[in-house]
């Protein structure tokens, strides 16, 4: 099994009667201003896997990481995804919330937990940009 595609977005939803799926507002970057830190952002991640030529049902366990810019583990999930016969991708929807405690790049990390594939691995770096200057008086 392979990951054809990982996005991040501020929200996904699935049409009940097509099985549709809609991104809304994908995340690249993250303008934060709030009255304190650390701050809980909601975040979907839609993933797609594919066969590699494997025939009949495959379960292969995955694991989704969010790193803070120091490399610190913030949040780390396992996920199960199975192919069923005859089916040749397989979506998964995992919302969690992206804590952010300042600014930097942080991390998201998708990867196979099989120990002879460490190799399967796939990030994408999103940057936290903070404004402190916006933040409004304490009272």
């Amino acid at each position: 099994m392979q990951v054809d595609h990982l996005i991040l977005a501020k929200g996904s939803s699935v049409d009940k009667d097509t099985q549709s799926l809609s991104v809304f507002e994908l995340i690249e970057q993250m303008q934060i201003q709030a009255p304190q830190f650390p701050v809980n952002v909601p975040v979907h991640a839609v993933l797609v896997f594919r066969r590699e030529g494997e025939q009949g049902v495959v379960s292969d366990p995955w694991q989704l990481i969010l790193k803070s810019p120091d490399q610190t583990i913030l949040m780390s999930q396992n996920l199960e995804v199975k192919l069923e016969d005859g089916h040749l991708r397989q979506r998964l929807r995992v919302n969690f919330p992206m804590q952010i405690q300042n600014d930097g790049t942080y991390q998201i990390v998708l990867r196979h937990r099989n120990e002879k594939s460490r190799s399967r691995e796939l990030k994408i770096d999103v940057r936290a940009i903070t404004d402190i200057s916006k933040r409004p008086p304490s009272s």
